[in-house]
């Protein structure tokens, strides 16, 4: 995304989130994944992510993006987060459903068209549309868990680990 684009987001109220890599150096910081949410419509009590992404996966930078986006909406009255992703690269459909848990809603055919960035060239883009429950609902569910006798899950935020460049 251009950056002309993430501060004028940014200016209207958006959030944009960057992860550097900090190191001794000519070079000393370099991002290695960006995150970036709006609200949806008025009365939705929703945000949703246009984009997060890490230079390398496995690092803990994704997961710290969202965890900054989903903080930042929680903080602005947001009750969701929704996203799409593309569900058949497995490491994402495992991110997103299995590491935070978030629930698919929708299916949707082709979701963006046609692309040609190189990575999509020629194949259909079918994307998981998921829904991220904002913390209340997911402290309720703890709360309930416990109530009938069970353990609730063991939740940590999580940040990128010293000297990872993912």
């Amino acid at each position: 995304m251009a950056a002309d684009l993430l501060r004028a987001l940014a200016h209207s109220g958006g959030a944009v989130h960057v992860a550097y890599h900090v190191a001794d150096g000519p070079d000393r910081t370099r991002p290695v994944g960006a995150a970036v949410a709006v609200f949806g419509p008025p009365r939705s009590h929703a945000a949703y992510s246009l984009i997060a992404a890490a230079a390398e996966p496995g690092g803990g930078v994704g997961y710290a993006l969202k965890q900054a986006q989903r903080a930042w909406a929680l903080r602005r009255g947001a009750t969701s987060l929704t996203w799409t992703f593309d569900p058949l690269i497995g490491r994402n459909a495992r991110f997103n459903l299995v590491k935070l848990g978030a629930i698919a809603t929708e299916y949707v055919v082709d979701f963006y068209g046609p692309l040609a960035d190189g990575t999509n060239d020629g194949d259909e883009t079918d994307r998981l549309a998921v829904t991220w429950e904002g913390q209340h609902a997911h402290d309720r569910r703890r709360e309930r868990q416990v109530r009938q006798g069970g353990r609730p899950a063991r939740t940590t935020t999580a940040t990128p680990r010293s000297g990872s460049s993912a």
